[in-house]
């Protein structure tokens, strides 16, 4: 599982507010297994802790699957 966290914000101010330009140069947070691992939970985070923390901050962020080409 690879994914990008993608700033509204960062979007709007910068990019003009065109996502696939911040996915292709990467400008994002990216999560994967062990990342999520060890933001989460006190180095013990699992997929259900980050998918809270996706539900938590939709307000400021879009995310978008890397590996599967897709916004979640």
């Amino acid at each position: 599982m690879k994914i990008i966290e993608l700033s509204r914000k960062v979007c709007r101010d910068y990019y003009g507010g065109n996502y696939n330009d911040m996915i292709t140069l990467n400008d994002g947070v990216i999560f994967d297994d062990e990342t999520i691992r060890k933001a989460f939970n006190f180095g013990a985070g699992t997929v259900e802790h980050f998918k809270e923390y996706m539900q938590n901050n939709r307000t400021f962020c879009r995310y978008y699957d890397i590996e599967n080409r897709r916004y979640l």
